[in-house]
């Protein structure tokens, strides 16, 4: 090439006749550029697609953080730090704040999966402080009539023993605290916001808001289908 130095293949052949002619290295350049070139289209498909589900604020957010990524990128480059040398880079109070961070974010992960099951135990603790103490004579009585007293909740023989049938006291005890917490509920008032345009998929507050929950869990996989139940194009 004139006015300029020759470019050399990346690649190292052990053995120089296997090393291909100028044309055929060549070729393996254009082929590689074309598969590095698809490899960059379809991810940018997806991103595309991804933006596509959307709203504005999160396609603003996205594109904030893409900024941000790349200027630390160029930044890195500029200092030399790479992926094996950049943990020499981080100081002690940005490793404690990014574990921080990871340990929040698994925690709220974990919330959105099983809808807060340690803040369910919590309120059924509190729920247990309103109910009246066990009588520990019954209570022995039934453990030692029932052969099978300490089973799991999902056992098909769950309540069917007339051993631990409850007693009417313990009836009317359960419905006065249930007409406890329906009363708090009702009490219970919160200014929320209210979007005109929100498809309405819920039939009352409580509804709207578990459905929310469900939505940061899963929109990501399910936005696709509603889409097309939507459009009558669904297989």
């Amino acid at each position: 090439e004139e006015g300029g130095e020759k470019e050399t293949s990346s690649t190292v052949y052990p053995d120089p006749s296997l090393e291909p002619n100028p044309r055929k290295r060549k070729l393996m350049e254009l082929k590689q550029k074309i598969g590095k070139g698809r490899v960059q289209n379809r991810g940018e498909v997806k991103k595309e697609a991804k933006r596509m589900t959307m709203s504005e604020g999160a396609v603003l957010k996205e594109a904030l953080r893409e900024d941000r990524q790349k200027d630390e990128e160029e930044k890195q480059s500029i200092l030399g730090i790479n992926d094996t040398n950049k943990a020499l880079f981080i100081t002690a109070e940005d490793a404690e704040w990014r574990v921080k961070k990871k340990r929040k974010k698994e925690k709220q992960s974990e919330v959105l999966v099983d809808f807060s099951s340690d803040m369910h135990y919590r309120a059924y603790k509190k729920r247990l402080r309103d109910m009246p103490e066990r009588d520990g004579a019954t209570y022995e009585a039934q453990k030692n009539t029932v052969t099978n007293f300490y089973r799991e909740a999902d056992d098909m023989q769950y309540g069917q023993s007339t051993a631990m049938v409850p007693s009417e006291k313990a009836k009317r005890e359960m419905v006065k605290e249930l007409g406890k917490v329906e009363e708090r509920r009702n009490k219970f008032s919160r200014r929320r916001q209210f979007y005109e345009d929100e498809d309405v998929s819920y039939i009352n507050e409580r509804n709207r808001k578990f459905n929310q929950m469900a939505n940061r869990a899963f929109d990501e996989y399910t936005t696709e289908i509603k889409q097309n139940l939507e459009r009558g194009t669904a297989l």
